[in-house]
């Protein structure tokens, strides 16, 4: 899939646009920080690195998933070590895998 982004992104033109096919928990610290994270699978807990990698101000947009199956769409907001989080709308997303998923982390 980041292939065929990559190539698409190229065929149209687009620039200074970066892609990365890894493990999303742990974000691209390489990058960091961020003005806006989005996160498009669901995760049962906001992964630390990637509230760390946010610039002061900085936004992650990402699905909770809570035990039951339910999953709501959540905005984080860093602002300095205040960390503060607000719940948009129900949604339903593919369940992120990796380290997330760890039987230490469900």
């Amino acid at each position: 899939m980041s292939a065929r982004a990559t190539s698409n992104l190229k065929t149209l033109g687009c620039e200074n646009i970066h892609i990365k096919h890894a493990d999303g928990y742990f974000g691209w610290p390489q990058h960091a920080p961020f003005d806006a994270v989005i996160i498009t699978a669901a995760a049962n807990h906001v992964p630390p690195p990637l509230i760390e990698q946010l610039k002061d101000g900085g936004k992650l947009i990402m699905p909770l998933a809570a035990p039951g199956g339910f999953q709501a769409l959540t905005i984080i907001t860093r602002t300095g070590d205040d960390i503060k989080s607000r719940v948009i709308t129900g949604v339903r997303f593919v369940p992120m895998t990796g380290k997330t998923m760890s039987p230490a982390r469900r």
